[in-house]
């Protein structure tokens, strides 16, 4: 008995495990071409615009603001940037793309991108459940 009080005990003292983060397998980068719009942010304020380049042999051109860098495709849904210190992974981008969640492998950013114009509601909403699964808070 003495041992199953001692085991819930050490059981408490245990951290929750911080939630998973998974990249979208089959994100085709050649779809991400093109002018976004930051809808929201985590970890900076919101305010960039960014333009996206071709793909071509696993590398796209990248303009976050007024930082521009090279891109490198690192694997499924995951992009190297040197706009960012932590690879960026694609968590969620809804079929006609005109949304994309982004972040920060280690979590220091967030971000939900759009086409412009105006962004529905169930959109947003879809990409704040995303940004939540994945363990980011706001």
């Amino acid at each position: 008995m003495r041992w199953a009080v001692v085991g819930l005990a050490l059981a408490g003292c245990v951290a929750a495990p911080e939630p998973r983060m998974t990249s979208v397998a089959l994100f085709d980068f050649a779809r991400f071409e093109g002018a976004w719009q930051e809808a929201y942010t985590l970890g900076r304020a919101q305010s960039a615009d960014w333009m996206v380049g071709p793909v071509e042999e696993g590398r796209l051109a990248m303009r976050v603001g007024g930082a521009e860098s090279g891109a490198r495709i690192v694997g499924p849904g995951r992009l190297e940037s040197g706009v960012f210190d932590s690879p960026l992974w694609v968590l969620w981008a809804d079929a006609d793309m005109r949304v994309v969640v982004l972040a920060a492998r280690d979590r220091s950013f967030a971000a939900v991108l759009h086409r412009g114009g105006q962004l529905s509601p169930d959109l947003m909403e879809a990409a704040r459940d995303v940004l939540a699964w994945n363990g980011f808070e706001g």
